[in-house]
């Protein structure tokens, strides 16, 4: 049986470590790569983190939400680099990820996720 073609794009790999995650890209130009990292571990700043993943062309970037804002992720969207929150297990928790532009959620709670998106776009409308 072959595999699906499409199986690479919908692949996310994550990972702390932006040379690794850069050798993945030889790989499969289609997988998909993320940053894993903190907000006290960006040395030379969220600016210049973005412009180098935009550079190395990885995907997007992950926080804890407690590292999140919205003004942080719309700097990462200036670089085409997607929002991703993690540990986001409360409703207050998830609220704030969505209302701070996050693209994904990591949570444990998938009700509440679903709940979190029906406030959202409740507010919004």
């Amino acid at each position: 049986m072959a595999a699906d073609p499409t199986m690479p794009s919908r692949l996310w790999l994550c990972d702390d470590d932006l040379d690794r995650l850069e050798s993945w890209r030889s790989v499969s130009p289609h997988v998909r790569l993320v940053d894993s990292t903190r907000l006290a571990k960006m040395r030379q700043g969220p600016e210049r983190l973005g412009a180098a993943l935009q550079r190395r062309r990885i995907d997007a970037v992950n926080l804890h939400h407690s590292d999140w804002t919205g003004g942080l992720s719309t700097l990462f969207h200036r670089f085409n680099v997607l929002a991703f929150g993690w540990d986001a297990q409360f409703d207050r928790t998830l609220d704030s990820l969505l209302r701070a532009g996050m693209d994904g959620v990591y949570s444990d709670h998938v009700d509440r996720m679903v709940d979190a998106l029906a406030r959202d776009a409740a507010a919004r409308t």
